[in-house]
Protein backbone atom coordinates (compact mmCIF):
# COMPACT_ATOMS: atom_id res chain seq x y z
CA UNK A 1 0.00 0.00 0.00
CA UNK A 2 1.02 3.61 -0.48
CA UNK A 3 0.97 6.07 2.38
CA UNK A 4 1.44 9.80 2.87
CA UNK A 5 1.87 11.80 6.06
CA UNK A 6 -0.94 14.03 7.21
CA UNK A 7 -1.28 16.40 10.14
CA UNK A 8 -3.96 15.63 12.67
CA UNK A 9 -5.70 18.96 13.15
CA UNK A 10 -5.90 20.06 16.77
CA UNK A 11 -9.27 19.91 18.50
CA UNK A 12 -10.33 21.42 21.83
CA UNK A 13 -9.69 18.13 23.63
CA UNK A 14 -6.74 17.00 21.49
CA UNK A 15 -3.89 19.37 22.21
CA UNK A 16 -1.19 19.83 19.60
CA UNK A 17 -1.29 18.08 16.21
CA UNK A 18 0.82 15.08 15.26
CA UNK A 19 1.76 13.54 11.91
CA UNK A 20 0.24 10.14 11.15
CA UNK A 21 0.45 7.77 8.23
CA UNK A 22 -2.62 8.07 6.03
CA UNK A 23 -3.54 5.71 3.19
CA UNK A 24 -3.02 7.29 -0.25
CA UNK A 25 -6.34 6.51 -1.94
CA UNK A 26 -5.18 7.70 -5.38
CA UNK A 27 -2.45 5.07 -5.44
CA UNK A 28 -4.73 2.21 -4.34
CA UNK A 29 -6.16 -0.34 -6.73
CA UNK A 30 -9.74 0.33 -7.72
CA UNK A 31 -10.48 -3.39 -7.55
CA UNK A 32 -10.30 -3.65 -3.76
CA UNK A 33 -13.35 -5.22 -2.12
CA UNK A 34 -15.77 -2.91 -0.39
CA UNK A 35 -17.68 -3.52 2.82
CA UNK A 36 -21.48 -3.81 2.61
CA UNK A 37 -23.53 -0.78 3.65
CA UNK A 38 -23.95 -0.57 7.41
CA UNK A 39 -27.50 -0.06 8.59
CA UNK A 40 -27.49 -1.75 12.02
CA UNK A 41 -26.90 1.04 14.44
CA UNK A 42 -28.39 2.74 17.44
CA UNK A 43 -25.99 5.67 17.77
CA UNK A 44 -22.84 7.01 16.16
CA UNK A 45 -19.71 8.37 17.87
CA UNK A 46 -16.65 10.16 16.51
CA UNK A 47 -13.02 9.71 17.51
CA UNK A 48 -9.75 10.67 15.87
CA UNK A 49 -8.12 7.33 16.73
CA UNK A 50 -9.92 4.06 17.47
CA UNK A 51 -7.75 1.28 18.90
CA UNK A 52 -9.11 -2.26 18.65
CA UNK A 53 -7.62 -4.31 21.50
CA UNK A 54 -6.85 -3.26 25.08
CA UNK A 55 -3.84 -5.49 25.68
CA UNK A 56 -0.34 -4.12 26.31
CA UNK A 57 0.12 -3.21 22.62
CA UNK A 58 -3.16 -1.32 22.34
CA UNK A 59 -2.74 0.45 25.67
CA UNK A 60 0.84 1.41 24.80
CA UNK A 61 -0.49 3.08 21.65
CA UNK A 62 -3.24 4.78 23.65
CA UNK A 63 -0.78 5.91 26.32
CA UNK A 64 1.57 7.38 23.72
CA UNK A 65 -1.26 9.28 22.05
CA UNK A 66 -2.59 10.52 25.39
CA UNK A 67 0.81 11.91 26.33
CA UNK A 68 0.84 13.75 22.98
CA UNK A 69 -2.51 15.36 23.75
CA UNK A 70 -4.71 13.07 21.61
CA UNK A 71 -7.60 11.30 23.33
CA UNK A 72 -8.01 7.82 21.81
CA UNK A 73 -10.95 5.44 22.00
CA UNK A 74 -10.14 1.83 22.94
CA UNK A 75 -12.43 -1.18 22.56
CA UNK A 76 -11.84 -4.80 23.54
CA UNK A 77 -13.94 -7.86 22.74
CA UNK A 78 -13.37 -9.39 26.17
CA UNK A 79 -14.08 -8.23 29.69
CA UNK A 80 -11.50 -6.69 31.98
CA UNK A 81 -11.27 -9.86 34.10
CA UNK A 82 -9.86 -11.81 31.14
CA UNK A 83 -6.79 -9.55 31.16
CA UNK A 84 -5.73 -10.25 34.73
CA UNK A 85 -3.31 -12.93 33.57
CA UNK A 86 -1.77 -13.30 30.13
CA UNK A 87 1.35 -13.57 28.04
CA UNK A 88 2.78 -10.13 28.86
CA UNK A 89 4.80 -11.26 31.85
CA UNK A 90 7.87 -8.97 31.85
CA UNK A 91 8.84 -5.36 31.25
CA UNK A 92 12.07 -3.91 29.91
CA UNK A 93 13.51 -0.66 31.37
CA UNK A 94 12.92 1.17 28.08
CA UNK A 95 9.25 0.17 28.00
CA UNK A 96 8.06 3.73 28.54
CA UNK A 97 6.03 3.52 31.75
CA UNK A 98 7.25 4.32 35.27
CA UNK A 99 8.71 1.05 36.54
CA UNK A 100 8.71 2.33 40.12
CA UNK A 101 4.92 1.91 40.16
CA UNK A 102 5.35 -1.81 39.52
CA UNK A 103 8.63 -2.68 41.22
CA UNK A 104 6.94 -3.59 44.50
CA UNK A 105 4.51 -5.88 42.67
CA UNK A 106 6.94 -7.81 40.47
CA UNK A 107 10.22 -9.69 40.54
CA UNK A 108 13.46 -8.19 39.25
CA UNK A 109 15.39 -10.51 36.94
CA UNK A 110 19.07 -9.58 36.62
CA UNK A 111 20.44 -12.68 34.89
CA UNK A 112 19.94 -15.28 32.20
CA UNK A 113 20.80 -18.97 32.34
CA UNK A 114 21.12 -21.27 29.35
CA UNK A 115 20.40 -24.96 29.71
CA UNK A 116 20.78 -27.94 27.42
CA UNK A 117 18.23 -30.71 27.72
CA UNK A 118 19.02 -34.05 26.13
CA UNK A 119 16.94 -37.06 27.00
CA UNK A 120 16.96 -37.43 30.77
CA UNK A 121 20.08 -35.31 31.29
CA UNK A 122 20.24 -31.54 31.71
CA UNK A 123 23.16 -29.20 32.15
CA UNK A 124 23.70 -25.49 32.38
CA UNK A 125 25.79 -24.21 29.48
CA UNK A 126 26.16 -20.51 30.30
CA UNK A 127 25.28 -17.64 32.64
CA UNK A 128 24.93 -13.99 31.64
CA UNK A 129 23.55 -10.72 32.91
CA UNK A 130 20.14 -9.85 31.56
CA UNK A 131 21.64 -6.95 29.59
CA UNK A 132 25.25 -6.85 28.34
CA UNK A 133 27.56 -4.41 30.22
CA UNK A 134 27.96 -2.01 27.30
CA UNK A 135 24.27 -1.06 27.58
CA UNK A 136 24.30 1.72 30.14
CA UNK A 137 20.84 1.18 31.62
CA UNK A 138 19.98 2.71 34.97
CA UNK A 139 17.68 -0.25 35.57
CA UNK A 140 19.59 -3.22 34.17
CA UNK A 141 16.96 -5.85 34.75
CA UNK A 142 13.63 -7.10 33.51
CA UNK A 143 10.64 -6.90 35.79
CA UNK A 144 8.47 -10.01 35.87
CA UNK A 145 4.90 -8.91 36.59
CA UNK A 146 1.51 -10.16 35.47
CA UNK A 147 -0.40 -8.61 32.60
CA UNK A 148 -3.26 -7.26 34.70
CA UNK A 149 -0.94 -5.06 36.76
CA UNK A 150 0.90 -3.81 33.67
CA UNK A 151 -2.36 -2.78 32.07
CA UNK A 152 -3.68 -1.13 35.24
CA UNK A 153 -0.67 1.17 35.41
CA UNK A 154 -1.00 2.01 31.72
CA UNK A 155 -4.71 2.78 32.04
CA UNK A 156 -4.07 5.02 35.05
CA UNK A 157 -1.45 6.88 33.02
CA UNK A 158 -3.90 7.39 30.14
CA UNK A 159 -6.61 8.60 32.54
CA UNK A 160 -4.13 11.08 34.01
CA UNK A 161 -3.62 12.65 30.57
CA UNK A 162 -7.15 12.19 29.19
CA UNK A 163 -9.97 13.07 31.53
CA UNK A 164 -12.85 10.62 31.28
CA UNK A 165 -10.91 7.92 29.42
CA UNK A 166 -12.31 4.42 29.84
CA UNK A 167 -11.70 1.22 27.90
CA UNK A 168 -14.92 -0.02 26.29
CA UNK A 169 -14.86 -3.65 27.45
CA UNK A 170 -16.97 -6.41 25.84
CA UNK A 171 -17.14 -4.35 22.64
CA UNK A 172 -16.01 -6.24 19.53
CA UNK A 173 -15.05 -5.13 16.04
CA UNK A 174 -17.52 -6.39 13.42
CA UNK A 175 -16.87 -4.54 10.16
CA UNK A 176 -15.48 -1.31 8.73
CA UNK A 177 -16.42 0.84 5.77
CA UNK A 178 -13.55 2.94 4.41
CA UNK A 179 -14.13 6.59 3.69
CA UNK A 180 -14.56 7.60 0.07
CA UNK A 181 -12.48 10.71 0.81
CA UNK A 182 -8.73 10.40 1.58
CA UNK A 183 -9.03 12.62 4.66
CA UNK A 184 -12.46 11.48 5.76
CA UNK A 185 -13.28 9.16 8.67
CA UNK A 186 -13.96 5.46 8.25
CA UNK A 187 -17.09 3.95 9.78
CA UNK A 188 -16.56 1.05 12.17
CA UNK A 189 -19.37 -1.26 13.19
CA UNK A 190 -18.97 -2.67 16.71
CA UNK A 191 -21.12 -4.98 18.81
CA UNK A 192 -21.73 -4.91 22.55
CA UNK A 193 -21.25 -8.56 23.47
CA UNK A 194 -23.37 -8.43 26.64
CA UNK A 195 -26.44 -7.00 24.90
CA UNK A 196 -25.88 -7.83 21.23
CA UNK A 197 -26.51 -4.19 20.34
CA UNK A 198 -24.54 -2.76 17.41
CA UNK A 199 -23.43 0.81 16.85
CA UNK A 200 -21.16 2.82 14.60
CA UNK A 201 -17.97 4.68 15.44
CA UNK A 202 -16.50 7.16 12.97
CA UNK A 203 -12.70 7.26 13.20
CA UNK A 204 -10.02 8.97 11.15
CA UNK A 205 -7.50 6.29 12.09
CA UNK A 206 -8.12 2.71 13.23
CA UNK A 207 -5.34 0.70 14.89
CA UNK A 208 -5.45 -3.10 15.01
CA UNK A 209 -4.01 -4.35 18.31
CA UNK A 210 -6.28 -7.33 18.92
CA UNK A 211 -3.74 -10.12 19.01
CA UNK A 212 -3.02 -13.31 17.11
CA UNK A 213 -6.68 -14.05 16.31
CA UNK A 214 -7.23 -10.51 15.12
CA UNK A 215 -10.69 -9.85 13.71
CA UNK A 216 -9.31 -6.71 12.07
CA UNK A 217 -6.60 -8.71 10.33
CA UNK A 218 -9.24 -11.02 8.88
CA UNK A 219 -11.20 -7.98 7.71
CA UNK A 220 -8.09 -6.47 6.09
CA UNK A 221 -6.91 -9.68 4.37
CA UNK A 222 -8.72 -8.92 1.06
CA UNK A 223 -6.78 -5.64 0.93
CA UNK A 224 -3.46 -7.46 0.95
CA UNK A 225 -2.71 -6.81 4.62
CA UNK A 226 -0.95 -9.76 6.20
CA UNK A 227 1.18 -10.61 9.21
CA UNK A 228 4.82 -10.87 8.20
CA UNK A 229 6.98 -13.48 9.91
CA UNK A 230 6.90 -17.14 10.82
CA UNK A 231 6.26 -19.37 13.78
CA UNK A 232 9.26 -20.45 15.84
CA UNK A 233 9.65 -23.86 17.53
CA UNK A 234 10.13 -22.27 20.96
CA UNK A 235 8.08 -23.18 24.02
CA UNK A 236 7.76 -20.71 26.90
CA UNK A 237 6.57 -21.51 30.39
CA UNK A 238 5.83 -18.88 33.03
CA UNK A 239 4.73 -20.11 36.44
CA UNK A 240 3.37 -18.09 39.36
CA UNK A 241 3.75 -20.08 42.57
CA UNK A 242 3.57 -19.48 46.31
CA UNK A 243 5.75 -21.33 48.84
CA UNK A 244 7.44 -23.29 46.07
CA UNK A 245 10.51 -25.28 47.06
CA UNK A 246 12.98 -26.40 44.44
CA UNK A 247 16.66 -27.27 44.08
CA UNK A 248 16.80 -25.58 40.67
CA UNK A 249 19.80 -23.21 40.82
CA UNK A 250 18.34 -20.57 38.48
CA UNK A 251 14.92 -19.93 39.95
CA UNK A 252 15.55 -16.18 39.88
CA UNK A 253 17.03 -16.03 36.39
CA UNK A 254 15.52 -16.16 32.95
CA UNK A 255 16.40 -19.74 32.04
Amino acid sequence: MNYTTEDLSPRPDNGRPVAFLKRNESAESSNLPTSPPMVQTSSEDYTDVLIVGAGPAGLMMAMTLARMGIKPSVIDADGYESHEYGRADALQPSFGIPLDQLEAMGKKIFGRAFWEVSGESTRRTALARFFPPFLDFEKDYALAVRQGLIEQVMMYDIERHCEGFRVQWNCEFVDMELSAMPSGPSTVLVRERLTGQTRKISARYVVAADGGRSSMRRWAAPYGVRLEGENLPVTWCVLDAVNLRSNHPDMERLS
